[in-house]
């Protein structure tokens, strides 16, 4: 099933945050991840299932700042590394529910970075770093971190076609093998 697109994923106020945030930076990914994770401040609830609150915020600040990345004409790449690295401080979370904040915060990126026109390899690639970088930070192993962005990554893109597919694919295989010198074995796509 296709997801719906958002006509506005809420809040202009969101996504100008970010755009100050990161205009007001050199360092286009601490930007971004400080600015991502000072959003959760104050969230209420925690991260437990598919329909809650958090669920709701950890979506909703994702595609915003997307949207506020591109539209300040920003690195996507950079940018969705940032994002990702700031919902996980954000929503502090760890263990299964890193995991789930991770996976959701990368196919959410993912379908935004589709939306906007922006190109989704840099996305996906910079997803996948973030994925390694927040895995050290709460002691989780980095390589199954970017693997298992990668393949959010390529399920998000099978909504996009097989063109998508192959590009996140190609993106995130040759960025892991980059990252941790481990082959990957193919994403699942049963279209290619």
């Amino acid at each position: 099933m296709k997801p719906v697109r958002p006509t506005d994923s809420g809040d202009d106020r969101l996504k100008e945050a970010i755009v100050q945030a990161i205009r007001g930076t050199r360092d286009l990914f601490r930007g971004m991840a400080n600015a991502v994770a000072e959003l959760f401040s104050g969230a209420p609830g925690d991260f437990d299932g598919p329909d809650d609150s958090m669920t709701e915020r950890v979506r909703t600040i994702a595609e915003n700042a997307v949207r506020g990345a591109v539209e300040s004409g920003s690195d996507i790449s950079v940018g969705a590394k940032g994002i990702l690295v700031g919902v996980l401080r954000g929503t502090q979370t760890s263990g299964d529910a890193a995991r789930k904040v991770a996976g959701q915060t990368v196919q959410t990126v993912i379908r935004q970075t589709a939306w906007t026109g922006a190109n989704l390899a840099d996305a996906a690639r910079g997803l996948v770093e973030g994925a390694t970088v927040a895995a050290k930070e709460l002691g989780l192993d980095a390589a199954e971190a970017a693997s298992s962005a990668a393949q959010a990554a390529v399920d998000a893109a099978e909504d996009f076609g097989t063109e998508a597919v192959r590009n996140v694919r190609d993106s995130v295989t040759e960025t892991i093998v980059g990252l941790i010198g481990v082959p990957t074995e193919s994403f699942k796509n049963p279209c290619l």
